[in-house]
């Protein structure tokens, strides 16, 4: 049986970060096998996988085509892009500083 590797074992032999691992993985571009809530990597999958992507293959055939995973976006905008999108501006409280309580409507300059 082969051995199964973490994603910090296989972003080690990749030479990538682990964040770029476990995108690629939810992606769904590298092998990988499902236990519970846990990913692994079998050691001959990722070998297999590479020597497909050294003699020219998208390490799945013809069938699907690869695109860049952009990593998902760390923190939380608050709600300041939502208002933006909504024609909405952010409006304070003196008593609450500057956090945001509410979002009123625009006025007009």
């Amino acid at each position: 049986m082969d051995k199964l590797l973490t994603a910090e074992e296989v972003a080690e032999l990749l030479g990538m970060k682990t964040d770029w691992v476990w995108a690629q993985a939810r992606k769904g571009l590298i092998p990988h096998v499902r236990l519970g809530r846990y990913r692994r990597f079998r050691e001959s999958a990722i070998e297999a996988w590479l020597s497909e992507l050294e003699t020219g293959g998208n390490g799945f055939g013809t069938a699907r085509a690869v695109r860049p995973v952009p990593l998902r976006r760390r923190g939380s905008l608050r709600g300041r892009r939502r208002a933006d999108n909504r024609g909405l501006e952010p409006t304070m409280s003196s008593r609450a500083g500057p956090q945001l309580l509410s979002l009123g409507p625009t006025k007009p300059s």
